[in-house]
């Protein structure tokens, strides 16, 4: 194939706005090995960090397809030199055979998944065996998570365990969840941790910071626990007058903290938190201001693989305090430049 059209990609439900990029890509015209990334969404989010760091890694050594649905009003910015193709989100029920599709009409060599709690993405795997393209699982979630969840992840925990042996390679985030899934699966089971995004930064002396307690995620999912967050803030503020607290993210106020619960304002109102003490900032590509100014960092997520804010927090010298979860021990070791169990 010569090029490929506005049209062509539409029979795929996709969409590019650089298709000259995206023609550069074809086997014939492209000097290098083709790297196409499948993520679930295209927001200001860990994994995109995360993933727009990696990509740096690959660039000289690879072109790079990032395939996505079509991405948050904001959204983490790319590298000029990636190519970004939209898939249509409302074809579920056809997007295993379209990227399937996609990944051969670009005869990729490499084809890396991000999207691994979705039965449809979780099916390219074993399609893609015996195409000549090699495949990276790369999971970005705790390896029980799943079974956490049941009731909502069941389909894909099904295909999950049918396909293990699908993927060449398959990487998780730490080594609780590579060793759970290598007990899982009797296969090898990688670990790379999130690569952290700044190379450099600036030291603050604790002396020059504020009396500041600081909380960064995207807090409109409820694994998140921002009312557990809120809890911790509340206690503190009872205890010390002088300490003041910083939310970074997003906040939906009417989001229920459960499937089923009190939504986050109902949640706000029963503390009779301090607001006058409270800053909320919306989601931002520029939090190292924000980690500049705070004394200590506080997580309480229910889950996570590779906590990027706590290693980001870790950079500019900020000890973080969190409630437990499997994984988090490659990171803190309590006591020493960190504290498990906040609430």
């Amino acid at each position: 194939m010569d090029v490929i059209t506005v049209k062509e990609l539409q029979a795929l439900g996709m969409s590019c706005t650089a298709l000259d990029k995206l023609n550069e890509c074809l086997p014939g015209r492209r000097r290098t090995p083709l790297l196409i990334i499948n993520n679930n969404c295209w927001v200001i989010g860990g994994i995109e960090r995360m993933v727009g760091r990696l990509m740096n890694y690959f660039q000289d050594q690879y072109k790079i397809i990032l395939l996505t649905p079509p991405p948050a009003k904001t959204h983490f910015p790319l590298p000029s030199e990636i190519v970004h193709v939209c898939i249509d989100s409302t074809i579920s029920s056809e997007r295993t055979q379209r990227i399937v599709d996609f990944v051969k009409l670009m005869s990729a060599e490499l084809y890396w998944g991000n999207d691994n709690l979705a039965a449809d993405a979780l099916g390219v795997y074993p399609l893609l065996n015996g195409t000549g393209t090699k495949t990276i699982m790369l999971n970005h979630y705790n390896w029980l998570y799943p079974y956490k969840w049941e009731a909502f992840c069941s389909k894909a925990l099904k295909k999950r365990n049918d396909i293990l042996d699908a993927p060449d390679i398959i990487i998780n985030l730490n080594e609780c969840s590579a060793h759970m899934g290598r007990l899982s699966c009797r296969r090898k089971i990688g670990v790379i941790p999130n690569p952290n995004p700044y190379s450099a930064v600036e030291y603050i002396p604790e002396s020059d910071r504020e009396r500041l307690v600081l909380a960064v995620g995207r807090f409109d999912d409820w694994n998140k626990r921002i009312d557990r967050t809120l809890t911790v803030f509340n206690h503190l503020a009872q205890l010390d007058p002088s300490v003041k607290f910083l939310v970074v993210g997003n906040l939906n106020l009417n989001m229920t903290m459960f499937p089923t619960g009190p939504t986050l304002n109902e949640t706000i109102q029963k503390l009779g938190l301090p607001l006058n003490r409270i800053e909320f900032v919306p989601e931002t590509n520029h939090v190292e201001q924000y980690y500049k100014r705070a004394k200590v960092i506080v997580f309480n997520s229910d889950s996570e693989a590779f906590s990027l804010c706590m290693t980001e927090a870790e950079q500019f010298g900020i000890p973080s305090v969190a409630s437990f979860f499997p994984g988090i021990e490659d990171i803190i070791t309590d006591g020493e430049n960190g504290y498990f169990d906040v609430v």
